[in-house]
């Protein structure tokens, strides 16, 4: 779980690229928990401020701004809760093996994955697993090719957000490449996860 402080400056603009992060990635990323407490806060005291303003029929225009910034912040909230959800149900044997996975979670999350696992590992238990001959009943399903993992190597569209200049995409082979700021790039997702994760491509 990511316990770091989140910069107080323009929060929405966090949670937007937290959510474009998780929604485009292929694998899971550290719940921001500080940002997701600053965001609540925010929410908290514009919705104050409109039920205070609302009293006020010449401030009718404001209110409605306000309102409408508060909905576009609570569908961003959403959104980042609903894409990590989904990840959690389709990773989650492969996150229930990983220790590292499993802190990448919320309390909450980590309440939700651990329920939903039990449920569905007694059904393919019951379903599969069970229905097996003698021979081979003792297939777990904790066995790799059992496990869904997230595909590194699937191909994305990123931005480069800082100058990165020489760039080696591969370890293995001398492909080296010089990147700018504001290049579009089309590659593997593998490629450029150590830039993603130092906040230099988006």
């Amino acid at each position: 779980m990511d316990t770091t402080t989140q910069p107080t400056i323009d929060p929405i603009s966090y949670l937007k690229q937290a959510w474009l992060r998780e929604k485009f990635a292929p694998e899971l990323f550290p719940f921001q928990q500080n940002l997701i407490f600053n965001i609540r806060n925010l929410i908290a005291k514009q919705e104050t401020i409109i039920s205070a303003k609302n009293l006020d029929f010449e401030k009718k225009f404001e209110v409605n701004l306000l309102q409408m910034e508060v909905d576009r912040i609570n569908y961003l909230l959403r959104e980042y809760f609903r894409i990590r959800l989904f990840k959690i149900q389709k990773y989650i044997f492969y996150i229930m093996k990983e220790q590292n996975q499993l802190n990448l979670l919320s309390q909450d999350e980590l309440q939700f994955a651990r329920k939903y696992f039990e449920s569905v590992y007694q059904h393919f238990k019951e379903t599969v697993t069970d229905q097996l001959p003698n021979t081979q009943k003792a297939k777990s399903l904790f066995e790799p090719d059992m496990i869904i993992e997230p595909n590194l190597d699937r191909f994305v569209f990123c931005k480069i957000t800082e100058q990165v200049g020489e760039f080696q995409f591969d370890e293995n082979e001398n492909s080296s490449f010089y990147l700018n700021k504001n290049d579009i790039l089309m590659l593997r997702y593998r490629a450029i996860r150590t830039l993603l994760i130092e906040n230099k491509v988006e």
